[in-house]
Parts: C-alpha cells; sequence; structure tokens
C-alpha cells in the first residue's frame, strides 16, 4: 500500500493506538536482548532497527506485525480491497500450496522447512505457524494474510532466491510516496527502491533447497532492455492512478493499484474471483504476437507447411516466467475442410482428461491417441537425476523453454497431402493459449476437483482460408 495516510476522523490526532504501546514494549525488550543493532549512517546517526535472525521471535513479531483487515482497511480502504483479491493475499490459504508443501515435507522427511511458507507468507515464518507443523486449521489471522501489507511496507532488506532477510520493527510504513502524510497511526517513510524491481525478485527469483535457480523472473528482466528503459514490475502489476492513499489524504496522481494481476487466479470461491479472472486476460492478451505465415493457395498433392511465430512482445520477462514447470503456453492448429468441417490436422489439441497430446497424457501412455509430435509447448521441465520430477523443490536443473522479453520462437507444422484429397477450401484456426496448470498436475496432487477450476485463456488468434489447386 503507498501510505500518505490521514488520520481516521473518529480517533484524535494525539490519541496514540494501543498497538503503538505494544510496539514500544516489545521493542524495549528487543533492545534489552540485544536483538535490535542500529544501522549507523556516515555520520555517526544510529538509523532505524534491523532485524537480526532469532530463532523464538514469534512474539516479537505478533505485536509489530498487523492484520489487514483491522489494521488497514479502515484508513486505506481502496488499496485494501484491490490487495484483498489478489494472489498475495491468496497465498496461504491456496489448497494447491498447501498439498505442495504437504508433500514437500513427506518426500523430504521435514527438511523442507519453511522454504514455501517463507515467500505465500513471511509472516507466518516468523511466527513459527509453518504447515505441517501447524495444521491449517490453527493458522493466525496474521499467517493467513499471506503476502499482507506489512510483508512489503515493513520490509527491510531483500536478497534475490531467499525472500525476506529482516523486516523493520519500528512503526514506519514504507512505500513511493515522498512527501506522506502526517498522521496518528504510524509513520510513514519514502523510499525510492519500492519504485523498482529490486523489491519483488526475493520471492520472483527462486533458488531451491540444491541450489538450483528454479524460477527467475527478475533475472530475466534484469537481463531484458526494460530496466534501461525505467520499466520494473509495478510499471505492469501496480498500474498508477489518482486517487487518494488514504482517507482524508490529497489527491495524487501516481498511485498503484495493488490487485497486482499476473497469470494465477484463485481455484477456490475466494472474493474477487471473477475479477481477478478480467485482471489476466487483460495482461495476457497484450502480451505476445502471433503471426501466421500460410499461403493463400496451395497444391493438393504436397504437404501443407505453416509456420506459426510467437513473439514476446509487451513482457518485461520471458514467457510463460515464474513457476513454469506448473504452467502451459501453447499453439493450437486446426485445419478443417472448409465445406464440410471435417478435421484434417491438429495440433495442441486436448484429450478427453484436458491434457495436452504429451508423455502426461493417460490417453498416449495407453496408446488410444497418437502422441502431438508438432506440438509447440512453452514451460519448464524439472528434472531428478535426468528425469522429469514434478516437484521443483527437488529438481537438479530446469528445462527452460519460454521465450525472453523481445523476442519470438517459429514453430513449423505440417498437414499431410494425403489429408487434402477431395478439399477444395481449407479452413485454418491459430491459436496461443494458456492456463496455470494441466490436468494431469492436479490429479497428481490429488486435487482433482480443482481441474475445472483453472481457466484456459486465448492470448491471440488467427484464422483464414487456403484455396486449393
Amino acid at each position: 500500500m503507498n501510505i500518505a495516510a490521514g488520520s481516521a476522523q473518529s480517533v484524535a490526532d494525539n490519541q496514540a493506538p494501543l498497538a503503538t504501546w505494544r510496539l514500544i514494549a516489545a521493542l524495549a525488550v528487543l533492545l534489552a536482548t540485544g536483538v535490535l543493532s542500529g544501522a549507523c549512517s556516515d555520520d555517526g546517526a544510529t538509523g532505524p532497527p534491523i532485524v537480526q535472525p532469532l530463532p523464538d521471535s514469534s512474539g516479537i513479531y505478533s505485536e509489530v506485525f498487523s492484520d489487514p483487515e483491522t489494521a488497514c482497511k479502515g484508513c486505506h480502504p481502496t488499496h485494501y480491497e484491490e490487495w484483498s483479491i489478489s494472489m498475495h493475499a491468496y497465498s496461504f490459504v491456496d489448497p494447491v500450496f498447501f498439498r505442495l508443501n504437504e508433500i514437500g515435507q513427506e518426500r523430504s522427511n521435514g527438511q523442507l522447512g519453511s522454504f514455501c511458507t517463507d515467500c505465500h507468507s513471511p509472516i507466518a515464518s516468523r511466527l513459527n505457524e509453518v504447515p505441517p507443523n501447524t495444521p491449517e486449521a490453527s493458522l493466525s489471522k496474521l499467517a493467513r494474510a499471506g503476502v499482507s501489507c506489512d510483508v512489503c511496507h515493513k520490509a527491510e532488506s531483500w536478497r534475490p532466491g531467499h525472500a525476506i532477510d529482516g523486516f523493520r520493527l519500528d512503526d514506519a510504513q514504507i512505500g513511493t510516496i515522498q512527501d506522506p502524510m502526517p498522521n496518528g497511526f504510524h509513520s510513514s517513510r519514502y523510499d525510492a527502491d519500492f519504485s523498482r524491481s529490486g523489491v519483488c525478485e526475493g520471492c520472483h527469483d527462486i533458488v531451491n533447497p540444491l541450489g538450483v535457480h528454479v524460477e527467475r523472473t527478475s533475472t530475466e528482466h534484469d537481463a531484458s532492455l526494460y530496466p534501461g528503459q525505467g520499466i520494473f514490475c509495478q510499471t505492469c502489476h501496480m498500474l498508477t492512478y489518482t486517487g487518494q492513499a488514504a482517507i482524508g489524504a490529497p489527491v495524487r496522481g501516481n498511485l498503484h493499484r495493488h490487485s497486482m494481476a499476473g497469470v494465477d487466479v484463485p481455484l477456490t470461491d475466494f472474493p474477487g474471483r471473477d475479477k481477478m479472472i478480467e485482471l489476466v486476460e487483460l495482461q495476457l492478451t497484450r502480451s505476445i504476437t502471433l503471426t501466421v505465415n500460410a499461403p493463400t493457395e496451395a497444391t493438393r498433392s504436397e504437404n501443407l507447411r505453416i509456420l506459426v511465430d510467437v513473439f514476446n512482445t509487451n513482457v518485461g520477462h520471458s514467457i510463460p516466467s515464474g513457476s513454469v514447470f506448473e504452467r502451459q503456453m501453447w499453439v493450437e492448429v486446426i485445419a478443417r475442410d472448409a465445406d464440410t468441417g471435417e478435421e484434417l490436422y491438429s495440433s495442441g489439441t486436448l484429450d478427453p482428461n484436458g491434457d495436452l497430446l504429451d508423455e502426461h497424457s493417460e490417453f498416449v501412455q495407453s496408446g488410444d491417441m497418437q502422441p502431438d509430435l508438432e506440438l509447440a509447448l512453452f514451460n519448464g521441465i524439472p528434472k531428478k537425476n535426468g528425469e522429469t520430477t514434478s516437484f521443483f523443490w527437488e529438481a537438479h536443473e530446469i528445462v527452460f523453454r519460454l521465450i525472453p522479453a523481445l523476442e519470438g520462437r517459429t514453430s513449423i507444422y505440417h498437414i499431410p497431402a494425403q489429408q487434402l484429397e477431395g478439399v477444395d477450401r481449407i479452413s485454418l484456426a491459430v491459436r496461443v493459449l494458456f492456463r496455470a496448470f494441466p490436468p494431469h498436475f492436479l490429479r497428481e496432487i490429488e486435487l482433482p476437483e480443482l481441474v475445472e477450476r483453472v481457466p484456459q485463456f486465448t492470448m491471440d488468434e488467427y484464422q483464414t482460408e487456403i484455396q486449393l489447386q
């Protein structure tokens, strides 16, 4: 949340909220025990307190962190409503997260620890509420808030691949407003870093416990031309608008949306699911450019060749990105007899289970359907000891099949001449499709009920007719 807050009218400016007194008490304990160390500037002044690693600090953090609904919503209703439908808010109620974390703990004999929780709910990690040691039903409201207001606006330091290193323990909220309005609830501090991608990279560049770089979104962005143009994560994922950051605050033209749409949507009846689907669709439909090289006329006696180019036009990192071992972006090509509608050729179509016709299809495995040998699928493949695994945390390598920023990939399709006999016109339809989870993956982790909840998006499409001679 951008934090130029005005005091709520029901609380006088000279009233110190109860949380402030609790914070003072918590800081006194920390100072007495040497947990806090001052960050000294060049002139010897002591800066804000920095969290030092502490094995049993849950009590401290329970005093410092606040529940967004009770502490933030009243003064920042717009930002709260946007955040409340975001995947940040969903991150620690997500059934896929809990199931994968459970599987990870089982497969690692508990050695996975807080690896997943550190990003899905950094506060839960610091409150020592790490599933499955803490049952899901016993999680506190603070933990369930996932990536909440304090996670970002109290973050003090970041380290790529290792979540957030430290949090402020004073009452300051940090943001991008240079002249925040004083209020009776918290102090506010401007930090230019909050306008740049560095604040995101701790959880959007992930190194697994084996030291393998499994998610590379920030690295991909840094390697592109976008940072040099002043285009950062916030540019696309936190669009600016004119409004008030808080009730009673001045109208500003540089506020940021906190719905932070990417490509994921809730798979449960989470508030705002339909709105998030709309926002994700908007992101995806403006991300790539589809170009199809197909003749207007062709000869029936020869194989027909179609070239399809997918260009990463407007994405500041590779596409897909993030947890690419779960995501699927692919090209669908269907050629039909324009007069009868009979299918002559297809690639990128689905089996009766909704899976692509590759090695994961049960119908391909049984021999009931032929594999799609010309499938153009963009994703990441985790490998453990050279074999494909579904679980990225145990991967020794990731095979990345992505399209980097401002680059394209071309796929070639061949329609056999024997399929063209007796056909006068071909109707050709090409689409680039995306979904966050393939059905086979959700079935494998024993969440088949979520398969129908995964939306499939059309990123771009093209249609034409080919006259045969």
